[in-house]
């Protein structure tokens, strides 16, 4: 068991609302602006653009609704029931429907977050009533959330998507007077893959503080690359990322909050 004082608990239980608030303002504004839903149900069901925009529309107003709900104690466990069942669904939907490279890898990613808004209820629920221990299955669903986000993104870069070469390309270019050519961008990859792979396994083993700053440090780094890439325009992508950082920085405060607590205990 993990112990946290109240005040570190309101801080793990605020970081995981802050982070579903961005998680979820990015996917309704993925859905304002027309998403997979409006594609299948256009294309293979018959319906008009108009109609099927407006569903997603819809759907994009009741998650906002639901984040509302999410502040209240009244109405947090419904909110966020409904919207991990509507993460859930979205990701299925995405895959079924095709159509986009690296698809494997994207449901990968997305089930990572499938469990966010759960983790987000556990962390409320304790938030209210003053519980100041988690148990370990909430600390190995973060640690199982990390391992796929960055097993993902190493698979990813040994598969060579042109994405992560592009950023690559795109980063030494503004960033730095090195050339970067597209074959040496394919051999920084593999290194970053096998970094990636080994980090995702390391976290589920042991969780040490520099592999965990390591984690939010390259987390931020690669969400905010599709921001330095493509301008401010493109900060949906980072929303929709900002997991990639923030649950390791969870797992970091968890992990102290529990070392000063066991030394507390000592010395009593």
């Amino acid at each position: 068991m993990s112990s946290v004082n109240f005040y570190k608990l309101t801080t793990i239980a605020t970081i995981f609302k802050i982070t579903l608030v961005f998680y979820i303002l990015a996917f309704c504004l993925k859905l304002y602006k027309g998403a997979v839903i409006s594609s299948v149900l256009v294309v293979e069901n018959g319906f008009s653009e108009q109609f099927s925009f407006w569903i997603e529309k819809s759907i994009a107003i009741l998650l906002l609704f639901c984040l509302i709900g999410v502040f209240f104690k009244s109405t947090y466990k419904l909110s966020l029931w409904l919207i991990s069942t509507f993460l859930v669904l979205y990701s299925l939907l995405s895959y079924a429907n095709g159509g986009k490279a690296f698809l494997e890898l994207s449901l990968i990613s997305a089930i990572s977050k499938w469990w966010l808004p759960i983790l987000t209820l556990i962390s409320i629920h304790h938030f209210y009533n003053r519980k100041a221990k988690f148990n370990r299955w909430f600390l190995l669903s973060i640690q199982f959330s990390v391992f796929l986000i960055f097993l993902s993104h190493g698979i990813g870069c040994f598969l060579k998507n042109g994405v992560y070469i592009d950023y690559i390309l795109g980063f030494f270019r503004d960033f730095s007077a090195i050339p970067m050519k597209q074959k040496d961008a394919e051999q920084f990859l593999n290194i970053i893959g096998v970094i990636d792979v080994a980090v995702a396994v390391l976290v589920m083993i042991k969780s040490s503080n520099y592999l965990l700053y390591w984690l939010i440090f390259w987390g931020f780094l690669t969400a905010m690359l599709r921001v330095l890439d493509a301008s401010i325009l493109n900060y949906v992508e980072f929303l929709i990322r900002v997991p990639h950082f923030t649950l390791p920085l969870v797992l970091l405060l968890i992990r102290n909050y529990k070392n000063e607590t066991s030394a507390v205990s000592s010395k009593t």
